[in-house]
């Protein structure tokens, strides 16, 4: 059976936060694009599957609402 969802945790840590503590916004991309790349391969359509196919996928607009920022030492679910 194919996965329709897929989730990764990570703890967040110095590179992935701010001089405030808080989760960087660039950081944030990068875990959501990490996570969905995780999920392509599940699938069977991850970068070399597509590759071979001469196509890939590229994220071309992201849209994140925050209620708040998690902050260094917490941990997040994507």
């Amino acid at each position: 059976m194919i996965p329709k969802t897929h989730r990764e945790t990570f703890i967040l840590n110095t590179a992935m936060c701010d001089l405030n503590s808080a989760w960087r916004p660039g950081a944030m991309m990068t875990s959501m694009q990490e996570t969905a790349a995780a999920h392509c391969q599940e699938l069977g359509v991850g970068r070399l599957d597509l590759l071979k196919q001469n196509i890939v996928w590229i994220i071309t607009r992201m849209e994140v609402e925050m209620s708040r920022y998690p902050m260094l030492g917490e941990t997040v679910t994507v």
